[in-house]
């Protein structure tokens, strides 16, 4: 039991962080500790790919983990379907919080943030075709599916 808070308090502190980034890519208004000792952050925002791509990957991030939390709680009860899913899931979490933070200090597209997000749209394809297998019994599945669709497609279009 204490794993598992130990991991929402780490998932929960993640998913800030994220939220913290996306909202800098977004250009939303925010405090500057850092005015007039250096240059500002890259504002995102005025690449709206860069934009959708962010925020495509904080909520596949979050639903990935829901859908990793799900698949571990099942697996505990000895039920080992969802092995690769949890798998999946688990990477494909990991590529999107690195999309998202790399996506969140860029400016613009650059040859290497395309490429990342290529390598993500991916992970995602790869995590929702498993996810499609569960998700008319599981909801974090067929949440995690469609949070992947929409991750896959935003970074196809930042790739492009």
């Amino acid at each position: 039991m204490e794993s598992v808070d130990r991991r929402s308090v780490l998932t929960g502190a993640m998913a800030a962080a994220l939220a913290l980034a996306s909202s800098r890519a977004s250009g939303a208004p925010q405090h500057d500790s850092n005015a007039g000792h250096g240059p500002a952050a890259p504002a995102a925002a005025r690449d709206p790919k860069i934009a959708a791509a962010a925020d495509a990957a904080l909520a596949c991030f979050a639903a990935a983990e829901r859908c990793v939390a799900h698949c571990v709680d099942l697996l505990g009860r000895g039920d080992a379907a969802l092995a690769r899913c949890l798998v999946r899931s688990l990477d494909t979490a990991d590529a999107c919080a690195v999309l998202a933070r790399l996506a969140s200090r860029a400016a613009s597209g650059s040859a290497e943030l395309r490429a990342f997000a290529s390598a993500c749209a991916g992970y995602c394809r790869a995590c929702a075709e498993e996810c499609r297998e569960h998700a008319k019994h599981h909801a974090a599945c067929a949440e995690c599916l469609d949070a992947c669709e929409k991750c896959a497609a935003a970074c196809d279009a930042l790739a492009a």
